[in-house]
């Protein structure tokens, strides 16, 4: 999150790194959690008293959880003001446009994301990238495309419900990685041979996010030994069995898009039919669902990367890499690695070294990851 929209980390270049309660409490904010809950809400859903949040945001960032929220969502109203003039605060479509450090190529993220998308829900073409959005207080559409004026990307915002501004944003934000810091990550990488012609190809790579952390284990179980292809087709088809028609309001803004992925409850009672994969696939999906409901698994920053990863292990038909996945792209972790992945054990074959020492990516195995994951076959 960002305390003024257009900045990046609230405070030091490895504010990414961060998993404490002040970084976690700084996550729910920019999701909203104070302007739809309040401060008591958010910190117990931190586990600790409204006093004590209060006094530790205020020791390191100077200002109230109260007052970040309510500066947030001003930055992200003028912000829209400017870019749409003749529409009021809470109109629809807004217009923002959602800044990141350099160097940054959204193009990079778009192509990772046009790769990856599901039919139903998201939707590539003439270099925009569009998607349903399911939000606290209803649906939402997000089209966007490379910034035209500037580092970042130009988002054409339609909300169901104006309430929605400030955790639509913020997903926005961590879905194209916007709050990295690349210059720092980039430094720490190229010190490595093996790492350092990648980087100079692709200089501020950045590790695509998500909008829906149940969405993102979903399609991580999904994605379990099957091509990107593959996946997306299953995946495709669950969303059609079992998503929710976007609002008519919406319709045209969302087009061709016309659902939102399914909720947990709809996952977790859905037939055996809907899942197109091996039974013990379909037995995680549905234990992913069932456990949401229950409260036995918080996507959300309430609780920390570790405790997320134990809580996904503790459910069938997860492992390492699936639990890793989810930490990477629905947590943010800059560190998650996934040491078996396919893509990463052919990579290396394919620069032909002898020893690989990940260790030495640290603490950002994740961005390593992602430029290992785009060397071509055949690169040497």
């Amino acid at each position: 999150m960002s305390v003024a929209l257009g900045t990046t980390a609230p405070g030091s270049p490895d504010w990414d790194r961060r998993d404490d309660v002040v970084a976690r409490a700084v996550a729910l904010i920019a999701d909203g959690v104070v302007e739809r809950a309040g401060v008591t809400e958010l910190a117990s859903m931190l586990g600790i008293g409204a006093r004590q949040l209060n006094e530790l945001v205020v020791t390191e960032l100077g200002a109230t959880p109260a007052k970040i929220a309510r500066d947030h969502r001003r930055a992200i109203v003028r912000s829209a003001i400017s870019r749409s003039p003749t529409a009021a605060p809470t109109a629809s479509p807004l217009r923002l446009a959602l800044e990141a450090r350099p160097p940054y190529d959204p193009a990079v993220t778009l192509e990772f994301l046009a790769q990856r998308t599901v039919p139903g829900i998201e939707h590539v073409g003439g270099g925009r990238y569009t998607r349903t959005l399911s939000l606290p207080h209803g649906h939402g559409v997000a089209a966007v495309e490379p910034s035209a004026s500037a580092t970042g990307i130009d988002v054409e915002l339609t909300l169901e419900d104006p309430r929605d501004l400030t955790p639509a944003v913020a997903r926005l934000r961590r879905l194209f990685d916007l709050d990295s810091d690349p210059q720092v990550v980039d430094e720490h990488l190229a010190a490595d041979p093996l790492l350092a012609p990648l980087v100079a190809a692709s200089p501020g790579r950045r590790v695509p996010g998500t909008v829906d952390v149940f969405e993102t284990a979903v399609r991580a179980v999904v994605g379990q030994q099957i091509s990107i292809a593959g996946a997306r087709t299953v995946t495709g088809r669950i969303v059609r069995a079992l998503g929710e028609p976007i609002e008519r309001s919406l319709a045209a803004a969302a087009a061709p898009c016309e659902l939102v992925f399914p909720s947990p409850d709809a996952v977790a009672a859905a037939p055996p039919d809907v899942f197109a994969m091996p039974g013990r696939r379909k037995a995680s999906i549905v234990a992913i669902g069932r456990a949401v409901l229950d409260g036995d698994l918080r996507l959300d920053a309430s609780i920390s990367r570790a405790e997320l990863a134990s809580q996904l292990l503790a459910l069938p038909g997860i492992g390492p890499w699936t639990a890793d996945y989810v930490a990477m792209r629905g947590r943010g972790d800059p560190d998650a690695f996934l040491p078996t992945d396919l893509g990463v054990v052919r990579a290396i074959a394919e620069l032909r070294v002898a020893t690989v020492d990940p260790q030495r990516w640290r603490p950002w195995r994740a961005y390593a990851l992602h430029h290992l994951w785009a060397v071509p076959h055949g690169a040497v």
